[in-house]
């Protein structure tokens, strides 16, 4: 593909490679282009940029069947879902956003998850990302990753973000309880079969949903498990050509050398209050990785002077490489003048 210089996609992809940034991109999430009521066309014509994220591994699951309900409870949306199989049944109930009610809450609920995963398999899947450029265009690029749910984690992060919630986790790892044992063992095999089937398939940068933050998971465990998940999957995906992106977006000063040993880029890295060092820190400690930089949300409420001001000395702190500005982590409603003033302060 030929592209224009200076547009969207051939600038990313250069800045991905490590040339040096004279023109920096600022890319929205697909997920705030299709749910947040801004005027998007214009922010286009302005010069934003979109990174959409697709699926790239289908899934067979031979021992579970998944189904979903949606009611409508007091003008609020509850939605439950149920994982059934031949040894019992799991459920969980969320209420708009919000998960109410976990998929797993006891130790033997453990054992059934264990059933519902065991003997699935993967495949890597085209169509979703060939889709996905196409209608992208010179607008963005398309990251590829492990499908939603479940599965789109290292194991224990899943387990606390998604299935169980952190206080469940925390105390029976602490346990060392052996139905959850069992259940990790599994899940950090299945996830490297995935993370094959992946390496296969058309993407060439992988989206992990970490939202990594070493407050939730702690240094110790941190180190113990996912550390190691992190090699092989990299070592699968760099055989391939490809390279993982882990969504880090809390605080990351205890693990930042642990994080400076391996060969990932870091998506949605976020400047205090909401993490814990500075764009400068993390070049100095980082300065081979990709950095998926989110303004901090006290950025799109200042006047314009210092918005500009805040834009340009967040770039120089990356040092003109290997950096794009994103909006991932949520902006406040109606900033589209915001929006447009960091297109605005961006440019060379």
């Amino acid at each position: 593909m030929n592209l224009p210089s200076d547009c969207i996609r051939a600038r990313l992809i250069s800045a991905l490679n490590g040339d040096r940034i004279e023109w920096p991109v600022y890319a929205a999430y697909d997920w705030y282009v299709r749910n947040e009521s801004l005027n998007w066309q214009a922010l286009f014509q302005e010069g934003l940029g979109q990174i959409n994220h697709v699926d790239v591994v289908t899934i067979n699951r031979p021992n579970v069947q998944i189904s979903e309900t949606i009611r409508i409870i007091d003008h609020r949306k509850q939605r439950e879902v149920r994982w059934i199989t031949d040894v019992g049944e799991l459920s969980e109930i969320w209420i708009d956003n919000w998960c109410v009610k976990h998929l797993l809450n006891k130790p033997d609920d453990y054992r059934i998850m264990l059933r519902a995963l065991e003997g699935e398999t993967y495949k890597p899947f085209f169509q979703g990302y060939n889709d996905s450029e196409a209608e992208l265009g010179e607008r963005g690029i398309t990251l590829g990753h492990f499908g939603w749910y479940p599965l789109r984690r290292t194991s224990v992060m899943d387990l606390q973000a998604e299935w169980a919630g952190i206080e469940s986790v925390a105390i029976h790892l602490a346990d060392e309880l052996p139905e959850l044992m069992a259940l990790l063992e599994l899940m950090d095999a299945l996830m490297l079969d995935k993370c094959r089937a992946v390496a296969e398939g058309p993407a060439v940068y992988i989206k992990l949903w970490e939202n990594l933050s070493i407050e939730t998971i702690g240094v110790q465990q941190f180190r113990g498990r996912i550390v190691p998940q992190y090699r092989k999957m990299i070592e699968i995906l760099r055989s391939h050509g490809k390279r993982l992106i882990v969504h880090a977006d809390g605080k990351l000063r205890p693990i930042m050398d642990d994080l400076a040993a391996l060969d990932l880029d870091i998506d949605s890295f976020s400047e205090p209050p909401e993490g814990d060092m500075s764009i400068a820190e993390a070049r100095a400690k980082w300065p081979n990785k990709f950095l998926w930089l989110t303004p901090p949300q006290g950025l799109y409420v200042r006047d314009e002077n210092s918005l500009k001001d805040r834009v340009q000395r967040m770039t120089a702190a990356a040092s003109s490489r290997q950096f794009c500005f994103l909006i991932s982590e949520g902006i406040p409603p109606g900033r589209d003048e915001a929006i447009a003033g960091v297109l605005s302060a961006l440019k060379p």
